[in-house]
């Protein structure tokens, strides 16, 4: 489903719904087992994410995009 300006609110595919506040958090809920996730952004790129409560750094993707554009 979209909102009024076409950004992705929610989907679901099975019996997985997903619902989306911007690029910045989602939660997946398949039935009673919900999965939260907020991601941390400098600019456009991405570069940590919780999920669940636990942080993880995603510098392989930063590095990688700073090696292109070196």
């Amino acid at each position: 489903m979209y909102d009024g300006d076409g950004n992705l609110v929610n989907s679901t595919i099975g019996d997985v719904v997903t619902y989306y506040v911007g690029s910045y958090y989602e939660k997946k809920v398949v039935g009673t087992t919900q999965v939260e996730r907020k991601y941390y952004t400098v600019g456009t790129t991405r570069i940590a994410m919780r999920q669940n409560g636990v942080l993880t750094w995603l510098l392989g993707r930063v590095l990688r995009k700073l090696q292109l554009l070196g």
